[in-house]
């Protein structure tokens, strides 16, 4: 887990040297906080746009599956916090096999609750009729 971080860190880093010589090359008299502003806000919009168009269509099919895939993004940011935390506590081992392990509770619980809904709803249609 920790490599895979590793890994991720240097590439943001590499990426951040790589827009900072472009940007020294051209001229443009660029801080930190200008790059950050406006590399994070062209992604931040691109990121909307993309998500706007593909959310609109999901919610012509079923809008439980944006429910879902908006769960699914906070769980998956908690639980990596959660690993994250517990290396720098030193309260736990930070493994990707925690992180894929609340990542299938959720899931499976969820299932659960699904079938729960789903079984329930039919119940209460079958005693109207």
């Amino acid at each position: 887990m920790i490599t895979i971080i590793n890994q991720i860190v240097n590439l943001i880093n590499d990426l951040h040297d790589q827009i900072w010589g472009y940007s020294e090359q051209l001229g443009l008299p660029f801080t930190d906080k200008d790059l950050h502003f406006w590399i994070i806000g062209l992604l931040g919009v691109i990121f909307f746009i993309f998500t706007d168009f593909f959310l609109r269509w999901l919610a012509k099919i079923n809008i439980s599956l944006i429910s879902f895939l908006f769960t699914s993004a906070i769980i998956s940011i908690l639980v990596l916090v959660l690993e994250i935390e517990q290396k720098l506590t030193g309260r736990g081992g930070m493994e990707l096999d925690d992180i894929l392990a609340g990542l299938l509770g959720f899931l499976v619980l969820l299932a659960v609750y699904q079938s729960c809904r789903f079984l329930l709803g039919r119940l209460i249609n079958l005693i109207r009729k």
